[in-house]
C-alpha cells in the first residue's frame, strides 16, 4: 500500500515509522505528555511531531484493505486512548470552522510560546524501535 500511494507523507516504511514514533513518544517518563512540533518540514523528520504521524496513520488506514484495516485500526484505538490520557486538551485551540480538526491536533503542544523543547531520552531518530505500548513490551 505504502508504494502505491500518491500522498506525498506515505512512503515505504511509513507505517513502522509512524507507528514506532508513536509509541516511542507513549513511552516518556511523567504523567502528562506535551507533543513537540518537529525542527523540519520534510516528510520524514515531519514525523518527530506525534500528532502529524497520527495523522499519516489516519491516512493508511483509510487505504488499507479490510482485514489489515481492522487490525491497524485496534492497534491505534489502544495508541489513542492513550494519547488522550496523557496529553491535555488546549483550550485555545478552536479547530478551523468549516472542518472538524481531529482530537489529537486539539491538544497543549510543547513549545507553543517558545521553540520546541526535547524531552530526554529522545535522540535523532525517536522512532528506531518499533514496539507496543508502554510497559506492555
Amino acid at each position: 500500500m505504502e508504494h502505491e500511494s500518491g500522498l506525498y507523507e506515505i512512503f515505504p516504511g511509513v507505517t513502522a515509522v509512524a507507528l514506532g514514533r508513536c509509541c516511542s513518544f507513549l513511552r516518556l517518563p511523567g504523567r502528562t505528555l506535551y507533543p513537540g512540533l518537529a525542527d523540519c518540514p520534510c516528510r520524514g523528520c515531519s514525523l518527530d511531531d506525534v500528532t502529524h504521524a497520527r495523522d499519516v496513520l489516519g491516512d493508511i488506514l483509510a487505504a488499507l484493505p479490510p482485514r489489515p484495516q481492522t487490525e491497524l485500526g485496534r492497534l491505534l484505538a489502544r495508541i489513542d486512548a492513550e494519547l488522550l490520557r496523557r496529553t491535555l486538551p488546549d483550550p485555545r485551540a478552536s479547530g478551523c470552522p468549516w472542518r472538524r480538526e481531529a482530537w489529537w491536533r486539539m491538544r497543549l503542544h510543547d513549545g507553543v510560546v517558545g521553540p520546541p523543547r526535547r524531552h530526554p531520552g529522545q535522540g535523532v531518530h525517536p522512532w528506531s524501535s518499533v514496539g507496543g505500548l508502554p510497559g506492555r513490551g
